[in-house]
């Protein structure tokens, strides 16, 4: 066997090898299986905190693209 057709097989053996799956890991599609939790939080100081931070926000960024979209 010469080197191209030694480097191709190993190439092609790599690539294949890194396509395979465990079948142990988490994909995106075992989010379906997950239930939401939509239960409520009390955030104390939570309308202040969220106040604050928008106030913050346009004076920091008063001429970015997002403050027309904030305002």
């Amino acid at each position: 066997m010469n080197c191209a057709r030694l480097a191709a097989v190993l190439v092609t053996c790599t690539y294949l090898a890194s396509c395979a799956s465990t079948g142990d890991k988490d994909t995106l599609a075992d989010l379906r299986k997950v239930q939401a939790d939509l239960k409520e939080v009390q955030i104390e100081g939570g309308i202040e905190k969220a106040i604050q931070s928008y106030r913050r926000f346009l004076e920091e960024t008063p001429d970015s693209g997002m403050t027309p979209e904030a305002i």
